[in-house]
């Protein structure tokens, strides 16, 4: 901000030879920030002040987020050990949808403002193909396959969706494989609810993100707001400040707690099952003991959510942690991709065959697995090196 003020004032060309837009989202951030800094009075003179020094502006140590975290685990564990999450897991998802409304129409109405509005020329030039320019060593192609891999449903989500449709009852439905016709229908039956449960999942995850995208672009963008840090949930609540005002904070915290936290319920709640069948794959388990397997499950629904509590107090760096995220997902979207397609040429019932065009779109998927995770072990491994060495 101190930098782009001085060469504002001296007008010099490298802001003047800037785009319109980005010169006023760098005017208009500043401005705001400057506002900010004013409010502070005397300590935001200071923070100035230790910048101009060449000193580093240090977030303070907090204790309160560790106290929330050990409730968040508390919680965890008693939901998943007693096996009674439903009652949470309906009132998650209640929120999560009524955020995704609030989401979308806050969107809305920031269209019918004349401030805050994003032109029809903006959004079909953003659906162009085509990228914006490099700037300020950002890579809009590094960016956009990377956002690929993690925006929807992930790669931990893609693996306990079958776990989900197993406690459902979806096979129970079905039955045991039969060579009947009867077993067949059944069969084929639950499969297109399958087909309808992903296809309506796909429509809901797309719009909840792009409005959310968009009400970050015709906000945030706008004034160079970033939300990094510890003020990352400050940061993203503007974004809903000029339509519901200083109730706007309270109203992205609670969304924000119902999508995270049943974001780390049923993560936990799945990995205690896929560690389960990797325990029976080492033999440690005998397969078809459905006793030990609900004991494991039971035991490592304590061990993971501690362990994630552990790592959280240790202030593991977020960046290392994100880092070392979007690696594993990379390489878990090719793997994934390939599993998909073995069982669909390899262990499939022939009676339930899919259409060529499904088996196109699936090949189709399963190569922007490969591309879009190879580029992400590519880059994030990269900034993880650089990081460490």
């Amino acid at each position: 901000m101190l930098d782009w003020e001085e060469e504002q004032k001296q007008q010099s060309p490298k802001i003047t030879s800037l785009p319109d837009d980005e010169k006023q989202r760098i005017i208009g951030g500043g401005q705001l920030l400057r506002e900010r800094i004013d409010q502070l009075e005397e300590r935001g003179e200071k923070a100035v002040q230790s910048v101009l020094n060449g000193e580093e502006l240090i977030d303070p140590y907090t204790y309160d987020d560790k106290y929330w975290a050990f409730a968040a685990t508390i919680i965890t564990i008693f939901l998943l050990v007693g096996g009674r999450y439903s009652l949470l897991q309906n009132f998650t998802t209640v929120l999560v949808v009524l955020f995704t409304f609030i989401t979308i129409g806050n969107f809305v109405s920031l269209q019918m403002t004349q401030e805050w509005h994003i032109s029809s020329a903006e959004i079909i030039r953003g659906l162009s193909f085509g990228f914006p320019m490099s700037r300020d060593g950002i890579n809009p192609l590094v960016t956009a396959l990377a956002t690929f891999g993690i925006i929807g449903v992930g790669a931990s989500e893609l693996i306990a969706y079958p776990y989900w449709c197993l406690e459902k009852g979806y096979a129970a439905h079905v039955g045991p494989r039969l060579q009947t016709d009867e077993w067949a229908h059944r069969a084929k039956g639950w499969l297109r609810v399958m087909y309808y449960d992903v296809f309506l999942s796909m429509i809901v995850y797309t719009v909840a993100t792009v409005a959310f995208f968009l009400v970050g672009v015709s906000v945030l963008h706008r004034y160079g707001r970033d939300p990094g840090g510890m003020r990352m949930t400050s940061t993203l609540a503007e974004a809903y400040v000029p339509v519901f005002g200083e109730y706007a904070r309270w109203l992205f915290l609670i969304g924000a707690i119902a999508v995270l936290y049943s974001t780390f319920l049923v993560a936990n709640a799945g990995h205690t099952r896929v560690y389960t069948d990797l325990f029976k794959i080492l033999g440690w388990i005998k397969r078809g003991d459905q006793k030990a397997h609900r004991k494991s499950i039971a035991i490592l629904a304590v061990i993971l959510p501690l362990t994630c509590l552990f790592l959280f107090c240790t202030n593991m760096n977020p960046v290392v942690a994100v880092l070392s995220a979007g690696i594993m997902q990379g390489i878990l979207l090719p793997m994934l991709g390939i599993g998909a397609l073995y069982f669909r040429f390899y262990q499939s019932d022939k009676r339930l065959k899919s259409s060529k065009l499904f088996d196109f779109f699936l090949i189709l998927s399963c190569i922007g697995f490969f591309i879009s995770g190879s580029w992400v072990v590519f880059v994030k491994g990269k900034e993880f090196l650089d990081m460490l060495f």
